[in-house]
């Protein structure tokens, strides 16, 4: 007895595995384009992990159906469509906790999470059959069912949009706004629902999927291709460079008195200072913010946080604000960054660079996907890089671009948490109580409770964080070697700086993005010039907000200064030096606990608790470490801080309506955060 087939036009297995498969592809980055759509930096890293996903399912569900299913089901003599329905029910659940839960035969645990994935999805498959048996029996339910199943991709692909509009743009279902937009949504999905209901005693059900497989599959392709002729198109060079290539290194957390160019007695960076001596060198440079996000946003634009607003972790460059690798870019120079740090991913600092490759696993999501396409593209789709990795791949990407004229960003993660040097730059001596030859805490508090209790304890974080350092310099040194090798480093302009420091208890405090003091905004600055024309210390206080402007003032490209306080830093190794004007330097945008804001002028600094409303001076001359307060000794200085405040706000604040920018609201964690402490 053969096997019964129900339905006139869903006859074979491979549409039940098509639909399937680009369900389970556009479920599988749902929560990336829902959630995590901010760290998508290009239309084809979306769409290429649902064609992967799929691709992988559909395949596997052919094999499975050939090889297996339908010969076990031609010995049962079960019905055709409703076992191809429970293969693709099967295949649902079993794919969705593949990605959630890891699936590994390699230790009890794993193996349990397995079986319990096999049994749940074993168990789907089962009653798919016996529904599916059952809604075949109903005529009506069954063309209803049969609609819905094969609109289901589609349905999904459209759901997308809609649920990250209200969770991004639309804040939820409370405004006119936001009802229209559902009210057409809705439209949307019914339509969709009448076309296949209609037609489905036709092949047109069939030759919408198949056309959107195809375009899922072409997407990828036609995106990169685009954004590739589009950059391309707009790097012509349009006139000859004085300088022809730029070189852009920052480092992550790198504490300026870490390195010995700088005055470290307990670390050496011999590489750091070969380029320190051939640089004009910063001692008194400064952070705009204590963390990476505001910092990098300020170099990248010249503006202070206070103007770009990019100073919360679900913020974003407004895209309205032009960069330095734009500006560049539309004067002709070719601009690539190689980057290790996934908050930098999807928040606009890629803008003008024809390649911005974010390597961390946020960078792209966790799509299943994702773990394909690292396999079968290892080199494309790498998410953790060493310093060494970053460091080969910049070397290459320099003599492979050696004859264009280039501005090139490399940004190191090292030494930032955690601390994880090799082996043989880990200190001799036997860690202490609790701490081994790592220190692995990703999500450490800023207070020293509960992170090192004991003197010994807190020298050994030290220890490991100067070991990764002395790791850093190794790196830079061999990429200035490659510079050197390539005919590129004489001619060059290097900038050589940090984002932000890292505090080992020099105010009770642990790590970054938690206060102002000069451990976490000093950082280095060193400008290598071509020729290396003038060298030597420069002792003013400086904005790395001027790395922008003094690049494109040196590369003599022209740009709109609107609101950018701190000009280029030229006139310090000029024939007049005195016709640099130093500002006021403001530092603000905190990542943990209360805001707060510093201005450092003349000598002093600052800080002022956007929160408590409390207040600290402190000579920065006398007193660099920042510990005596002479707030209270000094009511016309604090006075005349507040002054410069005012002013800077007000500044702030016209710049921001003269670039239509309208201030970020608080976030969710923040007023989190700010109600348990108590201020809220």
């Amino acid at each position: 007895m053969k096997p019964r087939v129900s339905g006139r036009w869903l006859k074979d297995a491979a549409t039940i595995g098509l639909v399937a498969a680009l369900s389970l592809g556009v479920l599988d980055v749902a929560k990336n384009v829902v959630y995590g759509a901010d760290r998508i930096e290009f239309f084809s890293l979306f769409l290429a992990p649902l064609l992967a996903t799929a691709g992988v399912v559909f395949i596997g569900y052919l094999v499975a159906w050939f090889l297996v299913v339908a010969p076990l089901g031609r010995l049962l003599q079960l019905d055709t469509v409703p076992l191809a329905v429970a293969l693709a029910c099967f295949a649902w659940p079993l794919s969705l906790l593949m990605n959630i839960l890891g699936f590994s035969l390699a230790a009890p645990a794993g193996l349990l999470r397995t079986l319990n994935g096999l049994l749940i999805s074993l168990l789907s498959a089962v009653g798919c059959y016996f529904a599916a048996k059952s809604i075949a029996g109903n005529e009506r339910v069954s063309r209803i069912a049969v609609a819905l199943f094969l609109a289901l991709p589609l349905l999904l692909a459209e759901a997308l949009p809609f649920a990250w509009l209200h969770m991004h743009r639309l804040g939820g279902l409370a405004s006119i706004l936001s009802l229209l937009v559902t009210l057409g949504f809705g439209v949307l999905f019914l339509l969709t629902f009448v076309l296949f209901y209609r037609f489905r005693n036709t092949a047109f059900p069939r030759v919408l999927l198949v056309v959107f497989a195809v375009s899922v599959a072409l997407a990828p392709a036609i995106a990169l291709v685009s954004d590739r002729q589009e950059d391309v198109a707009k790097t012509v060079s349009t006139r000859q460079h004085s300088i022809k290539n730029v070189v852009l290194i920052t480092i992550d957390t790198l504490r300026r008195d870490a390195l010995s160019c700088y005055g470290s007695a307990g670390v050496s960076t011999p590489n750091i200072d070969r380029l320190a001596d051939d640089s004009i060198v910063f001692n008194r440079a400064i952070s705009p913010s204590s963390w990476t996000l505001p910092a990098l946003a300020s170099i990248m634009t010249g503006l202070s946080p206070t103007i770009h607003g990019t100073n919360r972790l679900r913020s974003k460059l407004p895209k309205a604000m032009p960069t330095l690798a734009e500006h560049m870019r539309d004067d002709g120079y070719h601009c690539s960054a190689l980057v290790t740090n996934g908050i930098l991913s999807g928040k606009n600092l890629s803008k003008g660079f024809s390649e911005f490759r974010v390597f961390a696993p946020s960078a792209h999501g966790r799509a299943f996907g994702e773990k394909v396409l690292r396999r079968l593209f290892p080199a494309e789709y790498q998410t953790q890089v060493t310093a060494s990795d970053l460091t080969r791949m910049s070397v290459d990407w320099l003599e492979a671009n050696r004859d264009k004229d280039n501005f090139f960003w490399v940004h190191y993660i090292d030494p930032h948490l955690p601390y994880t040097p090799p082996a043989g730059l880990v200190p001799a001596a036997k860690p202490p109580r609790d701490l081994s030859k790592q220190f692995m805490h990703q999500t450490a508090k800023r207070v020293s409770l509960d992170i090192a209790e004991s003197e010994a304890q807190r020298a050994w974080l030290q220890a490991l964080y100067s070991s990764e350092v002395r790791y850093l310099d190794d790196y830079v040194g061999k990429l200035i070697d490659a510079l050197v090798r390539l005919g590129l480093y004489e001619q060059s302009l290097i900038v050589f700086t940090s984002d932000h420091g890292e505090e080992f208890w020099d105010h009770g405090g642990f790590e970054h993005g938690h206060t102002l003091y000069d451990e976490l905004i000093g950082v280095p600055l060193m400008v290598k010039l071509p020729g290396s024309e003038a060298t030597g210390p420069r002792e003013n206080f400086v904005s790395i907000e001027s790395v922008m402007p003094t690049i494109m003032g040196l590369c003599e490209v022209d740009y709109e200064d609107e609101g950018i306080e701190h000009g280029s830093l030229a006139p310090l190794w000029g024939t007049e030096p005195d016709s640099f004007v130093g500002r006021p330097i403001v530092s603000t945008g905190l990542l943990f606990y209360e805001e707060k804001v510093s201005i450092i002028f003349d000598e002093f600094k600052y800080i002022h608790s956007l929160v408590t409303g409390e207040e600290e001076l402190y000579n920065m001359r006398d007193d660099p470490a920042e510990r005596h307060c002479i707030a209270k000794e000094s009511p016309d200085l604090v006075e005349r801080a507040r002054s410069m405040l005012a002013a800077h706000d007000e500044m702030a604040e016209e710049a921001r309506e003269r670039l239509d920018l309208r201030p970020d609201a608080m976030d969710a964690e923040t007023i989190k955060k700010l109600k348990s402490l108590g201020y809220m």
